[in-house]
């Protein structure tokens, strides 16, 4: 399903080092981004409180949220926590369910 037009301002969820807990809202959803298209979740950081898109095409997000949807029906109401290895830009995301 492509992304509603209520959800196109959201903006998409930078996860650093720090981890950043999440429930998922809704999706997944495509995006189209200008490498492609992207499936991408709304989530809602918990700290917070704002709703972000988290893109869930990277293999190492994929794989342990895969894991994930093989105990759970669906993404929407899982809760969370995701953060990077490292501060290289292409370092692999660590995912834990809370």
């Amino acid at each position: 399903m492509f992304l509603p037009e209520r959800l196109a301002k959201l903006a998409t969820l930078k996860v650093g080092t720090s981890s950043t807990v999440v429930s998922v809202l809704e999706g997944p959803f495509v995006l189209y981004t200008e490498f492609g298209y992207v499936p991408v979740l709304r989530v809602q950081v918990e700290k917070s409180g704002i709703d972000y898109l988290l893109p869930i095409a990277a293999r190492s997000l994929a794989r342990p949220l895969n894991e994930i949807l093989m105990k759970h029906p669906s993404f929407k109401g899982l809760r969370i926590s995701i953060n990077k290895a490292s501060d290289e830009k292409t370092s692999k995301y660590e995912v834990s369910l809370t």
